[in-house]
């Protein structure tokens, strides 16, 4: 188990690398340089919501331009936080390769809302909003006091189950024209794709993607020259499908939405040529990533 977790670490890498330029960086990026990680804890990015997150950074780094990776925890929207063991660790882990990383809270919802496909996408558009919010908080940063010293050419996004959903469909749900009328009207109820979270005056595009066990509402909304993606996917994973069926698949006596999972999602990604790489966990169930995380970490104490 610790080498399975070594070498999604690895497959997570390949998306970073493939984005990022290493030239004159030495070992930087690609491997554990700093030893100590210094968080910022409850740093409020959304002043319309009052939404926290805590950043990362590697101890003593004097780089003054340094790439960035936003995380979401897990949690079905409707529980969860951005102090979530294994996003935590993620976010560490990178940060001793150079990065600046972000766990965030977004906003939740409640369980009887995941059984309305039109409220549980509103709440999927929330979530995409808040991550929005996020990176455009990180843009007004570094046009403005500079604290994290980000390159906002070089921000990713990622997240674990729901987190991932949201990270997901903040890449591709990006032409509104695709969706339902209905749908359209809940999103523009909510404030457009954008939100009203803060700092409109910037954009949140993404560099890349990371995807822990997470899922899309329609998988031809991936287009040719959209954003690369990295998926990490168990797949017998009976909550989020890993090719196409619905969320919490037996688990409840109603239909729930019906998503496209990792497996899906590369094929697409395959057909219109968009990078991306995939470490399926056979056999695996929802999260196995987390275990294999748990277990690398019990080894090394």
């Amino acid at each position: 188990m610790k080498k399975t977790v070594h070498l999604i670490f690895a497959v997570l890498l390949t998306l970073v690398a493939s984005q990022y330029s290493f030239a004159q960086c030495g070992d930087r990026f690609q491997e554990a340089v700093f030893t100590n990680v210094t968080t910022t804890s409850n740093v409020v990015f959304s002043p319309t919501y009052n939404l926290t997150m805590n950043v990362y950074e590697p101890t003593g780094d004097t780089a003054t331009m340094r790439p960035l990776i936003i995380m979401a925890h897990g949690g079905s929207f409707i529980g969860g936080s951005k102090d979530e063991a294994t996003t935590v660790d993620f976010c560490r882990r990178f940060a001793k390769h150079g990065y600046v990383t972000a766990s965030i809270n977004y906003r939740l919802t409640n369980f009887f809302d995941l059984l309305d496909s039109i409220k549980i996408m509103k709440e999927v558009v929330r979530a995409v909003q808040d991550m929005k919010t996020t990176i455009r908080y990180f843009h007004n940063d570094a046009a403005t006091g500079k604290t994290y010293r980000i390159d906002t050419t070089q921000i990713f996004v990622g997240g674990e189950s729901a987190g991932a959903i949201l990270a997901v469909h903040l890449a591709y749900l990006n032409d509104l024209t695709e969706l339902e009328p209905y749908i359209v009207n809940a999103i523009n109820a909510e404030g457009g794709i954008d939100g009203i979270g803060g700092y409109p005056q910037y954009g949140s595009q993404v560099r890349g993607v990371v995807n822990f066990c997470g899922a899309i509402n329609k998988v031809n909304w991936i287009d040719a020259g959209e954003t690369p993606i990295v998926s990490v996917h168990g797949d017998a994973d009976g909550t989020v499908p890993y090719n196409h069926n619905e969320v919490f698949t037996g688990q409840y006596p109603v239909n729930l939405v019906t998503v496209d999972g990792s497996g899906i999602m590369r094929q697409r990604a395959n057909e219109v040529g968009v990078y991306n790489d995939l470490w399926t966990l056979t056999g695996q169930d929802h999260m196995a990533h987390a275990a294999a995380a748990n277990v690398a970490q019990s080894e090394t104490l």
